[in-house]
């Protein structure tokens, strides 16, 4: 460094040292005589440093539960040009405060009164050049990412973390909608069954398993998936929300769906199922009734039958309450074998028809129906009103006197259509030897042939082993 004798200005190369030195400096007269003189303790100042922040290992972008704090501390790192760390570096974090239902979080010892203002905190960089901030806990609204800004003066850039703020664990359950739904049997239900699951500060939780569990057969209940189960697991989607479709199992009747999440209390759908449409026509016979025998009806000659009864059930045997069934006798003629209906106000009809409705047990009972003087066999068809084509057939027997068939040689299969048809029954069956009649057919019958009998008697057979 010199001094320009034209000018008097100090002139040079200052040091690339920073701090004080000493530097001569000489004055020049009229003369141009130059006087030297020394002048002491001058300090050089340097420009401030450019500086370069980088975020801490792992800071960013991170999630956190809401109202918990981060795992890991927001912390950067302050170096300068030659990439040596600063200690005491300032360094501001801070983040926005958004008003409503909007994500954010806040430090510890922050300004969290205003919702519309910046919650900041300062940190000075220790020896390794590291500003760690304070705890920083996320608020009670789940969403993200949001930015969280570290800055400090006379840095060339700023860092920003990226924090998202996820739902904490389910808290609540609640019904969203399909509930109160009917169904026939069998059948799907018209709407899914749809819950949400919140946590307790009313956040959607995404992702969480929610069990749904309706009631087995034989009782009334729903299946879901296929192969049809009587439960089935879901997860939520991203806003929480869960959906299944579910089906009507066979049985009828009401019952709860429940749908359970973790150990939240669970919600239920009431569900009904319903009987599906007719089917089929049931013959419902009578227990411990002498007059009814292998499913054939008998009466006296002009007296009355046992009830007839049926039921109308759906495919799955389900009993239909309300329908109107038809019951036919196949003759009134009093020239054949037949009867006629005792109709009145309940039972409407004629002597040959009548109608009846089925009750809750899906039966419905014809009117009485009066044997006429003619002994033999007719029918009965019971039909379904709105569908002919459903129907069952009743077997009735007049009783009377007929006579025994000669079936006397005859194979006991042989003897045994000869005698039904005869509307008689075959009774007891014994073995004998014989001479004269091969193995396997008839050697008498009691009574014998030829006499006579009321209809439905038992005819006791006889029957060759051999000679």
């Amino acid at each position: 460094m010199a001094l320009d004798p034209s000018t008097g200005a100090i002139f040079g190369t200052d040091s690339a040292a920073i701090g004080s030195f000493t530097f001569g400096a000489a004055a020049v007269d009229s003369s141009a005589n130059a006087a030297a003189k020394a002048l002491n303790n001058c300090m050089l100042v340097a420009a401030a440093p450019v500086l370069t922040m980088v975020a801490g290992p792992n800071t960013t972008p991170q999630n956190v539960v809401v109202n918990t704090a981060l795992g890991t501390p927001l912390a950067v790192v302050v170096t300068d040009a030659g990439g040596n760390p600063v200690k005491g570096a300032s360094v501001t974090f801070t983040v926005t405060i958004g008003p409503g239902n909007i994500p954010s979080g806040v430090f510890t010892g922050g300004d969290n009164n205003n919702l519309n203002t910046l919650n900041s905190v300062i940190v000075d960089t220790d020896a390794k050049g590291v500003a760690t901030a304070p705890a920083f806990t996320a608020n009670k609204i789940r969403g993200g990412p949001y930015n969280v800004r570290a800055s400090t003066p006379n840095a060339k850039n700023s860092v920003t973390f990226k924090v998202t703020n996820i739902a904490g664990p389910p808290f609540a359950i609640k019904v969203t909608g399909g509930g109160g739904q009917t169904a026939q049997v069998g059948a799907q239900f018209a709407k899914p069954l749809t819950a949400q699951v919140t946590d307790q500060f009313g956040n959607d939780v995404p992702k969480v398993p929610v069990a749904f569990s309706a009631p087995a057969l034989p009782a009334a209940g729903s299946t879901f998936g296929n192969p049809p189960a009587a439960a089935a697991t879901v997860n939520t989607d991203k806003n929480g929300n869960v959906s299944l479709v579910a089906t009507a199992n066979t049985a009828v009747g009401g019952y709860n769906i429940t749908a359970t999440v973790g150990k939240v209390a669970p919600v239920t759908f009431a569900m009904t199922n319903i009987a599906g449409n007719p089917a089929k026509i049931v013959p419902i016979l009578p227990t411990n009734d002498p007059t009814v025998q292998n499913g054939m009806f008998y009466a006296t000659v002009n007296t009355k039958y046992s009830p007839l009864v049926v039921q109308v059930v759906d495919q799955f045997g389900n009993p239909l309450n309300g329908q109107k069934v038809t019951f036919t006798i196949s003759n009134v003629n009093v020239a054949n074998p037949g009867g006629e209906f005792t109709t009145n106000a309940n039972f409407p009809g004629t002597l040959k028809t009548c109608t009846a409705t089925t009750g809750n047990n899906g039966q419905a009972t014809a009117a009485t129906i009066t044997a006429n003087r003619v002994a033999g066999g007719f029918t009965v068809t019971a039909s379904l009103a709105a569908n002919g084509k459903i129907s069952t057939v009743f077997n009735l027997v007049n009783k009377g006197k007929v006579n025994v068939p000669n079936v006397v040689g005859s194979t006991q299969a042989a003897a045994t259509t000869a005698i039904n048809k005869a509307l008689l029954n075959v009774g007891n069956v014994t073995t004998a030897k014989s001479n004269t009649v091969p193995a396997g057919s008839v050697i008498s019958t009691t009574p014998g042939a030829g006499a006579a009998v009321n209809v439905g008697s038992a005819v006791d057979l006889v029957v060759s082993s051999g000679k």
